[in-house]
């Protein structure tokens, strides 16, 4: 099921004829469902949802809809909620994925446009211009009790057009022994959106498989690179590190110890 994801991913792409269709997808990749944006307006109760965004220290409003109610329909609440994760893929080859332990801290909902009147739009800390979201964008009603909302800020894509099912976790992703378990977090939550491992993943960047299996690639190398790609090649399009997370060497030393057991 993994393998045949990342081409459909692209194969399938073809079936969005408006931009506003959301299309589903089951586990062996098969559309099972396309939802226009007037059939999920008619089907589906929409929420004014606020949000606070770290980057901009703004409270932003949403106009959205719930997206465990869209699931529970589509797919079944207890198919959705057992497996491995959701998968989202955008309209510009982002692919990050959302582990169900996310749905069971956070409320998801599905927002179209802004409430406030303002463009549908956001800005990330990548980005030296705003960023559309359109045509839908995941976002979360978040309890008080969560702590620090910056740690799960990776489980925010925009620009949706299809979303579909791990059922299990892809075989491809899973180390040689536990001790890696730290260095595939890393990757499933911050790396997977944009690279692929064996195929699976996103198609935004190079699939890992090519990159480290080239001369030169040092640990050192690829540990500077991982933390500040543009302190070391100026023409790199790839974002520093998540600035947040703590222990950022150490995430990254084992982040790449976890890349070379998967693509070697």
């Amino acid at each position: 099921m993994t393998k045949l994801l990342l081409p459909l991913l692209l194969i399938y792409s073809y079936a969005i004829k408006a931009k506003e269709n959301l299309t589903f997808l089951d586990q062996k990749g098969q559309i099972i469902k396309e939802l226009s944006f007037e059939e999920l307006k008619s089907e589906y109760k929409v929420h004014k949802v606020s949000t606070f965004d770290y980057v901009k220290q703004e409270v932003e409003i949403y106009h959205a809809f719930d997206l465990e109610k869209i699931l529970d329909r589509v797919y079944g609440r207890t198919t959705w909620k057992n497996s491995y994760a959701l998968g989202t893929v955008s309209t510009d080859n982002y692919a990050p994925i959302i582990k169900n332990y996310i749905f069971s801290i956070m409320k998801p909902y599905l927002a179209f446009e802004r409430a406030d009147g303002k463009k549908f739009v956001s800005k990330k800390n990548f980005s030296k211009s705003d960023i559309s979201l359109a045509p839908y964008y995941i976002i979360w009603k978040t309890p008080k009790a969560i702590g620090n909302i910056k740690k799960v800020r990776d489980h925010w894509p925009w620009k949706i057009k299809s979303i579909f099912l791990y059922e299990k976790e892809p075989k491809e992703l899973i180390p040689s022994k536990s001790a890696l378990n730290a260095g595939k977090e890393t990757f499933t939550n911050h790396c997977i959106a944009c690279h692929a491992i064996n195929g699976v993943g996103g198609t935004k960047a190079k699939d890992l498989n090519k990159i480290f299996n080239r001369k030169g690639m040092t640990d050192k190398y690829l540990e500077d690179y991982i933390l500040s790609p543009r302190d070391v090649d100026p023409k790199s399009k790839m974002p520093r590190f998540p600035v947040y997370l703590d222990k950022k060497e150490e995430r990254i030393k084992k982040l790449i110890q976890y890349i070379k057991d998967r693509v070697n």
